[in-house]
Parts: C-alpha cells; structure tokens; sequence
C-alpha cells in the first residue's frame, strides 16, 4: 500500500510539474510575465489562456514564428498581391481607375405594352433570298378590292405605316388615314410616305396612277379608343372601310372589355352604311403570353369576360352590325402557324 501511494504522489509531482512548465510557456508567449518561482505551487492560468483550449483553437504553444517563416509569408502575400494588381490591370487598367469607372449599366429589355413593335413588318413580310420582300403581304393578297377602290379608308394601328401604304397603293383607295397609339412609328410612317421605296420592275401606267394617291395617304398620332374621343379621328358615318388587324388584343389588354367594346362601337359608328369593318382578332391563347407584361395589364388580363371567339356575337348582336363573312389568307408553308390562327373577317355596317 505504501508503495502504491508513493507511486502516486509521484504521478501527480509529475503532471503538476508538467502543467507549470506549460503555464510558463504561454504567459511567456502571449506576454504575461516570467514563469513562477515554485512551478508546484503556480496558479492556474485563467481558462482562455488553458494550454488545452489554446491547443484546440489551433494555437501551437511554445512555438514562435521564426524570421524564415516570416519572409516566406512575406514573400507569399507579395506574389497574391501582385497578381491581384496584374489581373485588374488586364481587365481595364488602374484598379483605382476600374473602380472610378464602372462599367454601364445594361440597357433594359424594351416592353412593347401595347403591341408597338418596332420590326412588325420584318417578320410578317416573306423575304426573298437577298432579304427584300417577296411580293404583298399575305392579309393585302387576301383582301378584297372592292372594299378600298376609291373608298375613304381608316387603318386603327397602323404601326409603322408599310401594310397601310400597300393597301392604299394596290387596291387604290380615295383616302387612307392611319392611327397609331406609338409617336415613334408615326414617325417612321410619315418618312415612309415621303420617300417610298423604288420598285425593282419598271413603272406601268397602273404604278403611276398609283402614284397620284399618295397624297391621300397621311398617319395622326391617335389612341383610338382614348377617353374624350380623339380630335384627329374621322366624323361619323365618314369612311367606307375601316381596318384593325392584330390590335385587337393589345386594346383588350391595355383597357380591358370596355376598351375592345370602344374600339368595336367608334369602327361602326365611322362607317357609313354598307360600309367594313376588317378585323383580324388574335386568339385567346396569345393573351396568357402577355399577361404579366405590366400591372395594369395583369389586373385587365384577371378581369376580361368578352373572349376573342364572342367577339363576333359581341359585333353582331351588341354593336349592329348585320353580317360577317372570313376571308381566306394565302400563307405560305413556312409563315408562323401563330399567324394562321388568326382569322380575318370582314363585317357590314
């Protein structure tokens, strides 16, 4: 038993020992003072400076930087430094100077909310191979002389004007009005009507009588269905024809079931009796594509009770007009099944 004991003590004479040795080095280390003068008899240091939590952390006690190791993370922190300098440099010179100038911020996606695309006609005109258009549009081959030769006409969304020239040009209409919501695409069809493109073939006598009827042919910056009614618009009961081609939609939209009715009531009441009314409505379909284009065109979108396909219920019970006929569209193969969907009709005041 005695021997046991002594055994003992000796253990704990060791580990006390050990413990002070420890204690010395880390006050040494983080600036504490000398190691005590009876190591069996040192206070415990308190527990953040605890040789074993400061091991944990990953401090290694007892152990220095040396000067080599300085340099070498000296050298290391230089060489991180100067490729960081060389890789802005390379970017776009003077780091300092990239920070002075940011580049330009992205110019937003244009948000065509009412229907106003500014390449309307670039994707709806077949092209031959050098990219000129390849004869009329398929809607003017579609379209029936007798409802615009020597007729006062009215074009609601003319965009930038071409279709609206084409039609005035080829079934040789009195007058050709064309409205639209957008002033820039007045604009572009203004500068079409005074400087219209050369045509490949040589003039005949029909191009020159065509030619006489430009000067009926002008384009008013007009919301069609815009409350008091536009100034610029026709009289009533002034015009034999009047168009909308794929606007409907675009006014159902933008103004809702009052608009597409406004559009549908101020189309007749312009119309002289026995006049049309051509109407190229787009399919219910094509709205969901456009439904979270603007908050207001969210709300409208949630509210719409008249539906494309009650449009002609809507035109003939509700507006008065007495009959509806459609009219078949020679398209091509290749052209958009979208726009195949789209019927175009023709109602008679």
């Amino acid at each position: 038993m005695a021997a046991l004991a002594v055994a003992a003590h000796l253990t704990r004479q060791r580990k006390r020992k050990s413990r002070a040795e420890d204690d010395a080095v880390t006050r040494r280390d983080w600036g504490l003072g000398g190691a005590p003068a009876d190591p069996s008899v040192a206070a415990p240091l308190p527990s953040l400076l605890a040789p074993r939590r400061l091991r944990a952390a990953g401090f290694a006690l007892g152990r220095r930087p040396s000067p080599r190791g300085e340099a070498q993370g000296e050298r290391r922190r230089t060489r991180r430094g100067s490729r960081g300098e060389a890789s802005r440099t390379a970017a776009g010179g003077d780091g300092a100077a990239a920070e002075s100038h940011p580049p330009p911020p992205r110019t937003p996606r244009a948000k065509f909310v009412y229907g106003n695309y500014k390449a309307y006609y670039g994707y709806r005109y077949a092209r031959a191979a050098d990219g000129s258009p390849r004869g009329p549009e398929p809607r003017v081959r579609a379209l029936r002389e007798e409802l615009f030769r020597g007729k006062d006409c009215l074009d609601v969304g003319c965009n930038a004007g071409r279709l609206t020239v084409d039609v005035a040009l080829r079934y040789g209409c009195r007058s050709m009005l064309g409205v639209d919501i957008d002033a820039r695409l007045i604009a572009k069809a203004n500068a079409l009507l005074r400087a219209p493109p050369a045509p490949a073939a040589p003039r005949s006598n029909a191009d020159f009588k065509a030619l006489l009827l430009r000067p009926a042919v002008r384009f008013v910056h007009c919301n069609f269905v815009q409350q008091p009614r536009c100034a610029a618009l026709p009289p009533a009961a002034s015009l034999d024809t009047v168009l909308c081609l794929s606007t409907s939609k675009w006014v159902h939209l933008n103004f809702g079931d009052a608009g597409v009715r406004c559009l549908f009531r101020r189309a007749y009441d312009c119309l002289r009796p026995g006049g049309h009314f051509v109407l190229e409505p787009q399919p219910w379909s094509s709205y969901r594509k456009r439904a979270n284009l603007t908050p207001c065109i969210a709300l409208h979108y949630k509210q719409i009770q008249l539906r494309p396909h009650q449009f002609v219920e809507c035109l003939l019970g509700e507006i008065g007009f007495r009959s509806v006929e459609e009219l078949e569209v020679p398209y091509a193969e290749e052209d958009s099944a979208g726009f195949k969907r789209r019927p175009l009709l023709v109602l008679t005041k």
